[in-house]
C-alpha cells in the first residue's frame, strides 16, 4: 500500500496494519488462526502411506489495514497466484471485467 495514499472514505493518512487477519478457531479454546478470503482442499503433490494421493487445505489469506480516523477497514489477497490457480481451475473464482453495479 503506498504510503502517500490516504483513506478512501475520509482521506485520513493513518492505519493500523494487520499483517495477517485472525480469527477464533472454534475447534480449539483460546485459539486463532489466519481468516481465509476463499480456499479449496486439493492434491498437495504427496503421497499417502498406501500410495493414494494426499489432499491439503489451500487458503488465501488476507492483510487488512484499518484507516486511525474513521476505522475503515481495507483488506488485501496475500496470494494473488493461489487465486489465478483457482480461477483457472473454476473452484469457486472467476476473472471479471470490472465491478457490479
Amino acid at each position: 500500500m503506498s504510503r502517500e495514499r490516504g483513506c478512501p472514505q475520509c482521506g485520513h493518512g493513518e492505519f493500523f496494519a494487520i499483517e495477517t487477519v485472525e480469527s477464533p478457531h472454534y475447534e480449539f479454546a483460546n485459539s486463532i488462526k489466519p481468516l481465509g478470503l476463499t480456499g479449496y482442499y486439493g492434491p498437495s503433490g504427496e503421497t499417502g502411506l498406501f500410495g493414494g494421493s494426499k489432499d491439503r487445505r489451500f487458503v488465501v489469506e488476507m492483510t487488512a489495514y484499518v484507516c486511525r480516523g474513521c476505522r475503515h477497514v481495507l483488506l488485501f489477497a496475500k496470494d494473488a497466484a493461489l487465486l489465478e490457480r483457482m480461477a483457472r481451475e473454476r473452484r469457486g473464482v472467476e476473472i471479471v471485467a470490472g465491478l457490479p453495479g
